[in-house]
């Protein structure tokens, strides 16, 4: 392989495109060179050399330079000393004093680099880790703020009374404490470090630097956490953001940079110069980094533009922070940048303009406070009025003495129970479905318009619709989940609302707590109105939401202390009623454990005992004994019934035996729609398919049981068979016809507790039957039915039942003729016995 090469030039030497030398290497006559007296020859030549045969230093150290080769130096020493040697004996036929290049090797220390002797830390690197602080601040002020929005704990703080005004200024104490703590570590760690910009910059002046833009950046976070729902989103985001604030400071805390492109002379009053100022100012790392750069360049040893080198830093103090900063710029421009001063000011109007569209975004989205206000809501007269409520003490005290006071009592009868308790027994199920929702409608208008003062809730109406299309304006693709519900729930009262998934509850369960506004209609508690008062219900309200709205990292005793403090409890009485709620719950033993240990079953119950802080006038129970135990359960079951007693609950379930047992009336809604109202006993009656009569025989004697029981109660029908199992249905209307049935229960019964406490035989069972028949005559049908049953009993029309008959939503194999209906487990009172 060939290492070194040698080509000589014969005609022209190219210095540019258009530029050449001769070579003088003319061969004018055969191979020789003719050389005229006086005459300069110039001779070219290329040295191609293999570099690839040479070690390479890249993979070495980066200090290593790169490797000398002395064999190319001495090739190009000869090659010179040769031609020169030519050439003179061209020109005075001897050789002898031709000049020569002589070549000696010897080490000398390298130089320093000038862009590297003197260097500081701080100007070159110190914008980017100076950043750090601030932006771990709004990456943490981003996540917790859309972390509390995502698990609904701030709906939580608002439901129980937190207003948003408290909420935010909660968050401000929380940023302020974070960028006090994060500018102390900076400026302790810079003097620690022996920094020389924190010698010669006035203390003050670094805080109120580092201070102001860590505010900044938490002003930003909280416009950013009003944008997004899911910490996902603001995760995207703040790594986003952190990357372009990396950029900016790459690129932007050079002032050579600035002081060329935005502060020349030449081109800043251009408008787009203007515009890219603007927004880059909106960017609080861009103004941090005009400030920061505008105080090294001084204060601290920085490389200067002119000499290129590094230039020791001098004292900077607030007078040079006023002045504006002008010079020359190496290309031959000149420019002039604003102040510190008035950078920092761009940086508290970045606050400012951050925190504005932070407030105005927490009114028009929705997904911040539930209530989206339009979006000209700061210009309606609504929300001025709001700010002319009295002062927060004077509401107190007026609710407080709303409390103490006896609310108005009715001046008409309350007819509330007139239908409800009644025992309907032919009324149908279209009619009396109809006149249960008319009747509650009735009643809600009649007492709203003789101006009756509601002592619980009263519903007027609610409407919920979401509209498809921008500005409310409807379409055939709009969803009501709401559609005109009209309630009266009077005090002491506990009224249960039964639907299924879907079916508007929870829709309207946010509405009553202020969660969601309504699209129209109006509800008032305790003649308080929902809509313009909720801030004042919610000092009488207690609510247990569907999701449990609790922080990990607080003990169940914390979580009652807090609470207690918002609903306004005495100091001196927290301790005691947190004790009282917790041990009626079933928590008293883990009240000093963290909530994130918790099971589901155990949250739930705290958010039961929650709920119950500050003893409320109304009580929203949203599924509260989702995920319990039996235990707990009934626990919980207990506590609810001794709160009805002297005050109103309204309560939503999927577990029909709660609502049996709890509930003094139940309201069914299907589909936004309220369907029936009534004490279950009524539901039952009306909705109800009457009595259940079930059979258990022998494979094969079913035609003779459905005919004896045709003859013993002819208006019984048989609705289910299977496996010699059956399920007759008596209406309530034909009760008499089941009295023979019950006496055979009766007696099956006393027959089967003798074979238990005997232990006789058949053959001692048959010696008893004829003692038994003594007794009780029966006819000969009931005998013959009698002889051939293993099994039966007697039980009502169950709740859940009528909720499937109500809603439509599922059907059994219950078979009347060929509707279909579907078996439920049932509460019996069963008899069993054994032949």
């Amino acid at each position: 392989m060939t290492w070194f090469g040698l080509v000589w030039c014969t005609t022209e030497w190219p210095v540019t495109d258009d530029v050449a030398l001769p070579c003088r290497y003319a061969h004018e006559k055969g191979t020789s060179l003719e050389v005229k007296k006086g005459e300069k020859k110039m001779i070219f030549y290329s040295v191609f050399y293999n570099y690839t045969m040479e070690d390479s230093a890249f993979f070495k150290m980066i200090q290593e330079p790169a490797p000398m080769d002395p064999v190319l130096l001495r090739l190009k020493v000869s090659v010179d000393n040769a031609i020169m040697k030519y050439l003179n004996k061209l020109q005075d036929g001897s050789d002898l004093d031709a000049p020569r290049i002589e070549l000696t090797q010897s080490t000398y220390p390298i130089m320093a680099d000038r862009l590297q002797k003197d260097s500081n830390i701080v100007s070159q690197l110190g914008g980017y880790f100076f950043v750090l602080g601030p932006l771990l601040s709004f990456t943490i002020m981003v996540n917790e703020i859309v972390r509390e929005k995502e698990l609904r704990l701030r709906q939580g703080l608002q439901v129980v009374g937190v207003g948003h005004g408290v909420y935010w200024l909660s968050w401000i104490v929380v940023a302020v404490i974070f960028s006090f703590l994060t500018t102390v570590v900076l400026m302790t760690m810079g003097y620690l470090c022996q920094f020389d910009v924190f010698w010669n910059v006035p203390m003050l002046l670094m805080f109120i630097m580092f201070f102001s833009f860590s505010l900044a950046m938490s002003a930003m976070a909280f416009f950013v956490s009003t944008l997004v729902s899911t910490q996902p989103q603001a995760n995207q985001i703040a790594y986003t953001f952190i990357l372009v604030t990396i950029i900016f400071q790459i690129v932007f805390s050079q002032q050579d940079v600035n002081n060329m492109f935005l502060y020349n002379d030449d081109t800043r009053n251009s408008f787009y110069i203007k515009l890219c100022s603007f927004i880059f100012h909106l960017i609080p790392s861009f103004t941090f980094a005009n400030v920061f750069g505008a105080i090294i360049k001084v204060g601290s040893t920085h490389l200067d533009a002119e000499s290129i080198q590094w230039v020791q830093g001098r004292e900077y103090g607030w007078g040079d922070f006023m002045k504006e900063e002008t010079g020359d710029i190496v290309l031959g421009f000149s420019y002039t940048m604003p102040s510190g001063f008035a950078q920092l000011m761009i940086l508290f109007m970045d606050i400012a303009f951050f925190m504005t569209l932070a407030w105005y975004f927490d009114h028009v989205i929705s997904a911040n406070r539930g209530v989206s206000d339009p979006p000209y809501f700061m210009f309606t007269r609504k929300y001025w009025e709001s700010w002319a409520k009295a002062d927060s003490e004077e509401v107190k005290a007026a609710i407080r003495e709303q409390r103490r006071a006896t609310i108005k009592k009715r001046k008409t009868e309350n007819v509330m129970n007139d239908y409800s308790g009644d025992i309907n027994l032919g009324e149908s199920t279209a009619t009396g479905q109809k006149d249960s929702v008319k009747k509650e409608k009735k009643k809600v208008v009649s007492a709203e318009r003789d101006g009756l003062i509601s002592d619980g809730l009263r519903v007027v109406g609610f409407r919920k619709t979401y509209f498809k299309k921008a500005f409310g304006r409807k379409s055939k693709d709009d969803v009501h989940a709401v559609r005109g519900v009209y309630l009266e729930v009077p005090d002491r009262e506990l009224l249960c609302l039964l639907g299924h998934n879907g079916a508007g509850k929870s829709t309207l369960f946010n509405m009553l707590t202020g969660v969601l506004q309504p699209t129209s209609g109006a509800a008032k508690i305790c003649g308080l109105d929902v809509e313009t008062q909720i801030d004042e219900i919610r000092l009488l309200m207690g609510v247990v939401p569907q999701f449990d709205i609790l922080w990990g990292e607080l003990t169940a005793n914390e979580h009652m202390a807090m609470f207690c403090r918002i609903k306004g409890v005495p100091e001196e009485d927290i301790d005691s009623m947190t004790d009282e709620l917790l041990t009626s719950v079933g928590l008293i033993h883990v009240k000093m454990a963290r909530v994130a240990n918790f099971s589901g079953g155990m949250r739930r119950r705290l958010s039961v005992a929650i709920s119950s802080i500050g003893n409320p006038k109304i009580i929203f129970m949203d599924e509260p004994t989702t995920g319990m135990d039996p235990v707990s359960r009934k626990d919980v079951w207990s506590l609810i019934q001794r709160l009805k007693k002297n005050k109103v609950i309204v309560l939503t379930t999927h577990a029909m035996e709660e609502a049996d047992i709890l509930s003094d009336r139940i309201a069914v809604i299907c589909d936004g729609k309220l369907k029936c109202v009534g004490t279950p006993l009524y539901l039952k009656n009306t909705f109800g398919d009457g009595y259940r009569i079930s059979v258990v025989c022998e494979t094969g004697q079913e035609p003779k049981i459905i005919d004896l029981m045709s003859k013993i109660a002819p208006s019984s029908k048989l609705i289910d068979e299977s496996g010699g199992s059956m399920v007759f249905t008596v209406p309530l209307t034909h009760s008499n016809e089941i009295g023979q049935i019950f006496s055979l229960v009766e007696e099956r019964q006393q027959q089967s507790k003798y074979q238990e406490n005997t232990g006789s035989s058949g053959e001692t069972d048959a010696l008893l039957q004829p003692k038994l028949d003594t007794k009780q005559q029966h006819s000969s049908d009931l005998a013959e039915l009698k002889a051939l049953i293993k099994d039966c009993g007697i039980s009502h029309t169950t709740l859940e039942e009528v909720f499937m008959k109500m809603t439509g939503k599922k059907q059994s194999k219950y078979v009347v003729k060929d509707a279909k209906v579907e078996q439920p487990q049932q509460q019996q009172s069963r008899y069993k016995m054994k032949k």
